[in-house]
Order: structure tokens, then sequence, then C-alpha cells
């Protein structure tokens, strides 16, 4: 049988390498910026988008 990995502590570190990598893609990401949002939803307001929020009533 061939083995992939030479033992456990190698394919241990691989995939924390790869989750790190991961992480630090995430973290890069912007957030959501508020102020974009109020334009977006301004935008839509005067395109007379309307509210689509639709709520269960319970």
């Amino acid at each position: 049988m061939i083995r992939i990995f030479p033992n456990g502590g190698a394919a241990s570190r691989l995939i924390g390498a790869l989750l790190a990598g991961q992480n630090e893609a995430r973290q890069e990401r912007k957030c959501l910026d508020m102020g974009e949002f109020k334009e977006w939803a301004a935008s839509r307001a005067a395109a007379g988008g309307g509210n689509n929020v639709v709520a269960r009533a319970s």
C-alpha cells in the first residue's frame, strides 16, 4: 500500500496549514459597509422598490 503522508503528524500539519490559509482569506474580506447598504436602500426606495420583508404571523 502506498501512503500519501509518512505519518499522522504530517497530515495534521497539512490540514492545519490549509485551515490557517482559509482563516486568513476570511479575515481579509471586508465586512458589510453600512454606508453602501444605506445608499442601496435609498436608491431602492427612490425607485419604488418597496419593502420585500415578509413576516410570518405566529
